[in-house]
């Protein structure tokens, strides 16, 4: 019996080490995300500066890249991160553009649809810029996410002073597909200047184009 005393006594002794180990790695771990939560802090009003300076000069393409790194350090889904599938084939499996239109036809469609899309954002009509998303990309992602991200372009767009009629398209390369383009825009920068902004992904779906995601231009033809 005292044996079975003594090596129950031996047992807990070598426990309590344990414990006071465990309490002591709690708190160090309680230090580190003390730590991590304050360089997050930090970093997210860096951020957010960089995010506004770049906005006011007319870089909406850079401002966004910055939101979604916010986005990231906070821990929300940041935009573009699903993948989406290449530009498939039209109905029936022609070739989204059966007709073969030139260049300049194709630049004048999209950017009427590219005109759309930048008033709506403008006017704070997301519902209807939700509509200019490419389908693949709404299948992706719930309206939540992409509406959210179509929000923060419409205040980047206000905050550098874009008008409505403040979007055109400067250049258009037809995929060798014919269902796909890189497109060049430009945004009237408080309401003076036209700059051009980073190329953009377009996609025709069911005889309309669409923005789609701009990933798409790593392997565009």
């Amino acid at each position: 019996m005292r044996r079975i005393i003594c090596i129950c006594m031996i047992i807990c002794a070598a426990r309590i080490p344990a414990y006071a180990a465990d309490k002591e790695i709690e708190n160090v771990l309680q230090e580190r995300g003390t730590l991590i939560s304050k360089a997050n802090d930090e970093a997210i009003k860096k951020l957010d500066k960089l995010m506004i300076t770049r906005t006011k000069k007319g870089d909406l393409d850079g401002a966004l890249a910055v939101k979604g790194t916010i986005q990231k350090i906070k821990g929300g889904e940041a935009p573009g991160e699903k993948g989406v599938a290449n530009a498939d084939v039209d109905i029936g499996g022609l070739p989204g553009n059966p007709l073969g239109k030139s260049e300049a036809s194709v630049k004048k469609e999209i950017e009427a649809r590219y005109q759309g899309f930048t008033k709506a954002l403008v006017t704070d009509d997301v519902n209807s810029a939700y509509e200019y998303m490419d389908p693949k990309i709404r299948e992706g992602a719930s309206p939540q996410v992409i509406k959210g991200y179509l929000n923060v372009m419409g205040g980047m767009l206000k905050l550098a002073q874009v008008p409505k009629d403040g979007a055109k398209i400067t250049s258009v390369k037809i995929g060798v597909r014919e269902n796909d383009a890189k497109v060049v825009p430009a945004l009237k920068i408080r309401g003076l200047n036209w700059e051009e902004q980073k190329p953009g992904y377009w996609v025709l779906r069911n005889g309309k184009w669409y923005l789609g995601d701009e990933k798409e231009l790593e392997n565009f033809k």
